[in-house]
């Protein structure tokens, strides 16, 4: 395999510069940029039952992701989920961490997994094993964690 030779380098004609110029007079620093909505609005959400006050779900199981790569994490919490559900568990716990590094500008991500487990909920396999989720209470880890509502399996009639 022959290696392709770059072309020469030449310098830029005046009408070049003027356009550079022209073009780069609009762009915006990075960090100025204004941070894009969400990926998921409300018009395609669906509903969520909220919480009451008095009310606190127990958890009847738990899933800590800490320390996972982002396939890992998406492998277990699928499995857990089916295993969860299949057991009859109705609310589970799923601990994604807050992230450890707080990050300068919003573009630099801090804690994948705790962006990433929401929009797996609503993406197949997930979404048909679960009603609703939520951001934790303080003492089941906060922000940090969601609890999962679970479906109940509904058993085949017999004929």
């Amino acid at each position: 395999m022959t290696k392709q030779r770059k072309p020469p380098k030449r310098p830029l004609t005046k009408e070049e510069k003027e356009l550079w110029q022209q073009f780069t007079s609009k762009a915006i620093p990075l960090d100025q940029v204004p941070k894009p909505p969400p990926l998921s609005t409300e018009a395609n959400r669906r509903p969520r039952t909220p919480l009451k006050k008095d009310k606190h779900p127990i958890p009847t199981a738990r899933l800590d992701l800490h320390g996972m790569t982002i396939d890992q994490a998406f492998q277990s919490l699928t499995t857990f989920l089916a295993n969860s559900q299949a057991q009859g568990h109705r609310c589970v716990l799923v601990i994604t961490g807050k992230g450890s590094v707080k990050t300068e500008h919003w573009w630099q991500k801090a804690g994948i997994l705790k962006e990433q487990v929401p929009r797996w909920l609503e993406d197949e396999p997930n979404r048909s094993r679960i009603t609703t989720h939520s951001i934790a209470r303080p003492e089941h880890g906060g922000s940090g964690a969601l609890y999962v509502f679970l479906k109940k399996i509904k058993p085949y009639a017999l004929a």
